[in-house]
């Protein structure tokens, strides 16, 4: 039988897995609709999500903590985008040279896509957006609240504790 912690990260690894497909389904849903729809994007999302559990690829539980870890990264990059006239290379603050090309190119349509909804989102989104050791996050950069040591993935991930004070509190690094 397996031991908790192989269980924990079997869970880990079927969560990113996840993520990564969610992302996948979200963009060829947005591209099969109308994208011009205000709700557009949340429609993709959700249906991605309903075929996730339909399939029994994630439990509903599961499939909606996915939904959310997505959700957040894709508004925190358009919000730093429309906010600090920057581009989403900069959000990243990643050798993009190491990241995975569709990857890139899937998380950049998307969150151009929540560019154009972000008024209709962040109704749904809490201010202060904190990710947290144990959830799974996107590409990117996140900073320690504790000791501000950098975490960089340039893919989809589990957050693990900080590796240089084991903290489980995290944020982006533009977030000041």
């Amino acid at each position: 039988m397996d031991t908790k912690k192989e269980q924990a990260e079997e869970t880990q690894t079927k969560l990113t897995d996840a993520y990564r497909t969610f992302i996948e389904r979200t963009k060829k849903t947005l591209n099969e609709i109308d994208s011009e729809i205000p709700s557009a994007l949340h429609d993709a999302m959700e249906a991605a999500k309903k075929k996730a559990v339909e399939i029994g690829e994630l439990t509903a539980i599961e499939a909606d903590k996915v939904a959310e870890f997505v959700r957040r990264d894709i508004y925190d990059a358009a919000q730093y985008i429309k906010t600090e006239k920057r581009e989403l290379t900069d959000w990243l603050k990643l050798d993009l040279l190491r990241l995975k090309k569709n990857m890139l190119d899937d998380f950049d349509f998307l969150v151009k896509q929540m560019q154009s909804e972000i008024k209709h989102i962040s109704k749904n989104m809490k201010p202060g957006l904190t990710w947290k050791t144990g959830e799974i996050t996107g590409i990117g950069t996140l900073e320690c609240d504790h000791c501000h040591a950098l975490i960089h993935f340039h893919k989809a991930g589990h957050i693990p504790p900080c590796p240089k004070c084991q903290k489980t509190d995290f944020h982006r690094q533009w977030h000041k």
